[in-house]
């Protein structure tokens, strides 16, 4: 029984969470901060997006040049391993692709802690009013 409850609690942690951030957003100290937040959206899917074309063109041009040279044995989905390999078999060095984008690269340090901060106090709220029901009905 205290097993199901935990999961039921869990869950309803989990609910509360998610549509508190969803509120949160909804809520922005205005519209000019929301549109701040929208833009580093975008800007952040457009260079996911060149981050990820220059990563398979990496590893196609990698799995390329070692077939071309009958060295392959398989194909590389790993950027990083691909690369080793190609430098491991032919002697070449090639210029590391940079990380991934993250948000936090596009949001100001005050917008990442107003969010931590809104995220912290929903998780605590639904905490305890999970706790409170669980004490009141057990």
């Amino acid at each position: 029984m205290a097993s199901i409850a935990i999961m039921v609690g869990g869950a309803v942690v989990n609910a509360i969470a998610f549509s508190g951030s969803n509120f949160l957003f909804s809520t922005l100290s205005g519209s000019a901060e929301r549109k701040r937040h929208d833009l580093a959206l975008e800007k952040l899917q457009r260079d996911r997006d060149g981050w990820n074309q220059a990563r398979l063109k990496r590893i196609d041009f990698i799995n390329k040049q070692l077939k071309k040279q009958d060295l392959a044995e398989k194909n590389f989905q790993n950027v990083d391993e691909a690369m080793q390999e190609y430098y491991d078999l032919t002697g070449v060095l090639m210029d590391s692709i940079p990380p991934e984008p993250n948000l936090r690269d596009y949001l100001d340090d005050d917008q990442i802690k107003n969010i931590q901060k809104g995220e912290l106090v929903l998780t605590g709220v639904g905490m305890f009013v999970v706790g409170a029901l669980v004490y009141k009905f057990m």
